[in-house]
């Protein structure tokens, strides 16, 4: 596992931008982003690498989820029957495995909460762990 750490305003999230092919600004930018020594594409990209957001939008619009509904939501849009994840049984075995693996399963019947609308919920870490939670559900070879 790499982590990339900087002081605020280094670039960190636009490095990443850059090589999750998110970033849509007309600035000029020279050179390649090689993965396996390779320019990936961006379905490589999405098969590969899981993107953790600073501020989760969908969280956030779904305080009222519970966090294992919320990791569950995700893992029946993200865990393709394709490649084995076609019973409902299996994912939920796999969103109980994140939730061990994250710490949260002391918390998964806790609602996300929404403090623009007064909805008390998790804490501030144990939301982007949540956030973590749904960018590992897949085995990322990057996160």
């Amino acid at each position: 596992m790499y982590g990339l750490m900087g002081p605020s305003g280094a670039g960190k999230t636009t490095l990443l931008d850059v090589i999750s092919h998110r970033l849509k600004h007309p600035a000029k930018r020279r050179g390649d982003v090689l993965y396996d020594a390779h320019r990936p594409t961006i379905s490589e990209v999405r098969r590969d690498a899981s993107y953790v957001e600073q501020n989760d939008d969908v969280l956030n619009s779904m305080g009222h989820f519970t966090v294992f509904e919320y990791v569950l939501f995700a893992a029946m849009c993200k865990l393709p029957a394709s490649q084995g994840w076609d019973k409902k049984a299996k994912k939920i075995e796999r969103v109980d495995q994140v939730l061990r693996q994250m710490s949260l399963d002391q918390v998964k019947t806790t609602v996300l909460g929404n403090a623009n609308v007064g909805l008390r919920g998790v804490s501030g870490g144990e939301r982007k762990r949540v956030a973590i939670s749904v960018g590992i559900l897949c085995n990322p070879r990057a996160i």
